[in-house]
């Protein structure tokens, strides 16, 4: 972003998109590494987002991700559920 005569902008917006899956060998349940009763083996991911270009010197990145779970998983709260949502900003700057 540039304040001088002429030369004002808001900089450059970059949409963003992902997909990823992780699935698990059903041995992390079997061999006792974890308690499929708390967790699940697979879990997806969708996330959306914007990447702002204010200058070449700053980036805003907004995101939203939406995770999916094969199986219920406890919460820290102690609730189960399927799906998790998160949205985050940050900030970068270089220099």
């Amino acid at each position: 972003m540039t304040l001088r005569s002429g030369r004002f902008g808001w900089g450059a917006l970059e949409p963003t998109a992902r997909y990823s899956e992780l699935t698990l060998d059903r041995r992390v349940f079997t061999d006792g590494f974890a308690d499929p009763s708390l967790w699940t083996n697979q879990a997806r991911l969708v996330d959306v987002g914007m990447n702002w270009y204010l200058n070449k010197f700053v980036k805003v990145y907004f995101d939203w991700e939406h995770a999916m779970f094969a199986s219920p998983v406890f919460s820290r709260s102690g609730h189960s559920q399927t799906s998790s949502d998160l949205f985050w900003v940050r900030t970068q700057v270089y220099f």
